[in-house]
């Protein structure tokens, strides 16, 4: 069930509530797709790393997000978007990993198609 399929004061608080309410600006829209739809994302870091990630969570006031990495073996941490491409896994942390907003220089929905 959807936020438009509920009476105005029972929508669920969106990823933009929360970090309007700690004073940040929205997220992009495939990361806040992504902190409520569990599904098929990539995103690549200042540091050149790439995470491929399947749902995220915002916390820490909005500064960081957790990426859950556990949908499969391609899941996880690449040293770069080739890498992923390739499939040369660098690492995959088993109860996710914590990345820092500020960090995230860009976002995929869907990395391998839908």
């Amino acid at each position: 069930m959807s936020n438009n399929d509920l009476p105005e004061d029972q929508h669920a608080e969106t990823a933009d509530d929360i970090f309007a309410s700690w004073g940040h600006p929205a997220l992009p829209t495939t990361l806040k797709k992504a902190c409520g739809d569990h599904w098929d994302y990539a995103i690549g870091l200042r540091s050149g790393l790439v995470i491929r990630f399947n749902e995220a969570t915002p916390h820490e006031n909005g500064t960081w997000l957790k990426l859950v990495c556990n949908d499969g073996d391609d899941f996880g941490v690449y040293a770069s978007l080739r890498d992923m491409l390739e499939g040369k896994l660098l690492w995959q942390p088993e109860r996710g990993i914590d990345v820092q907003v500020a960090d995230i220089m860009w976002a995929v929905d869907a990395p391998f198609g839908s």
